[in-house]
């Protein structure tokens, strides 16, 4: 309806109960998995494709995490128990479509509204409080409803119950939003992010930036320019724990290179963007020269065959102990000449600095 193309995200609805979809699906050769069975979902597995196959159901008993189903035939009660309006719209194999909350218009506005009453709609789960901010970054328009962003914020203090797991990627996916800015400083503004992150927060906004620059932010750099501190509210991958730590090591022009040898390229083009943002003076102009003089070197840079190792070193009577750090010496020495000194050169530089610290 929005005139984007579809991915690899095919949700499907069903009358029949999870147990006869299995059913069918194996009795027609197709590899399914009993994802969420005991909420209605199977997923089926075709060509590589992964559809995922639900019940039509509604919901009760609900503790702000998990609710109990009943399974149903009726189209308007599955509508019913879903969180926003534009997420409770259906099409069938003609490309009939059935909307019974007004999804179609509000979808066409921009209007990101919860089902019903929000506050009953957010005690039944939680994450949608997070969900709210993540759907109107990606299809909003304009200002949030001011009704169901008052219940969001009447509600923040339950965000605690929630799993670190799944806050963190509801978390993730809105950074990845074309532009998340409008919303998360709405969520700063109302404390709800500091509820989440459970850290200090400095909110600089790099919307005008990024749309200048060209430049696409992963959602970690985009966490990166919001803080610097660790956030407990979150359960991160010891990758992207060691990669948060490297974006927040200082950089400068002239260690752009030697940075290029020892990281990931996107790592050291988050480390400038970061650079070029905290001594952002207001000038656009500024900005930009900085970063293209940045961003131009990274990708100019072709790395060079460093030409030591360390069973050189070994042969050449190096104590074990020392070699990572005489490596390390010498390759930043190699790197400030311009990867021009040879194998001997860098040889009797290293059999220099073993000496040294013999000594």
């Amino acid at each position: 309806m929005l005139g984007i193309a579809l991915k690899d995200d095919f949700d499907l609805a069903i009358s029949c109960p999870p147990d006869l979809t299995m059913r069918f699906l194996q009795e027609s050769n197709i590899l399914s998995i009993p994802t969420g069975i005991k909420h209605g979902t199977i997923s089926a597995i075709v060509e590589g494709i992964l559809y995922e196959i639900t019940t039509l159901r509604t919901e009760c008993n609900h503790d702000g995490r998990h609710a109990s189903v009943e399974f149903t035939h009726d189209w308007a009660g599955d509508a019913a128990r879903r969180d926003f309006t534009m997420n409770a719209l259906y099409v069938d194999e003609q490309g009939k479509i059935f909307d019974t909350v007004q999804g179609q218009e509000d979808l066409a506005q921009g209007i990101v509204r919860f089902i019903g009453d929000p506050d009953a709609r957010i005690q039944e789960d939680y994450l949608r409080i997070l969900r709210f901010f993540r759907i109107h970054a990606y299809y909003g328009k304009g200002d949030l409803n001011t009704q169901d962003f008052s219940s969001c914020c009447r509600w923040k203090h339950m965000l605690s119950i929630l799993s670190k797991e799944r806050i963190t990627k509801e978390f993730f996916k809105l950074l990845e939003a074309p532009n998340p800015w409008y919303v998360i400083e709405k969520m700063i503004s109302s404390g709800i992010l500091s509820q989440i992150l459970q850290t200090r927060l400095s909110f600089v906004s790099t919307e005008e930036l990024e749309q200048c620059s060209g430049y696409n932010p992963g959602p970690l750099v985009r966490w990166a320019t919001l803080t610097e501190y660790p956030c407990p509210g979150l359960r991160l991958s010891k990758k992207q724990e060691r990669t948060f730590s490297a974006l927040h090591i200082p950089l400068n022009f002239q260690h752009i290179k030697e940075s290029l040898y020892a990281q990931d390229v996107s790592i050291v083009l988050g480390r400038c963007w970061l650079t070029c943002v905290k001594n952002f003076k207001n000038s656009k102009t500024q900005f930009l020269e900085n970063w293209c003089q940045y961003s131009e070197q990274i990708s100019s840079f072709v790395p060079v065959f460093f030409p030591l190792n360390g069973n050189v070193l070994l042969d050449n009577g190096v104590t074990s102990q020392h070699i990572g750090k005489i490596l390390n010496h010498v390759k930043q020495w190699w790197i400030k000449h311009d990867e021009k000194p040879s194998s001997l050169e860098c040889l009797a530089y290293a059999l220099n600095i073993e000496k040294t610290m013999l000594k």
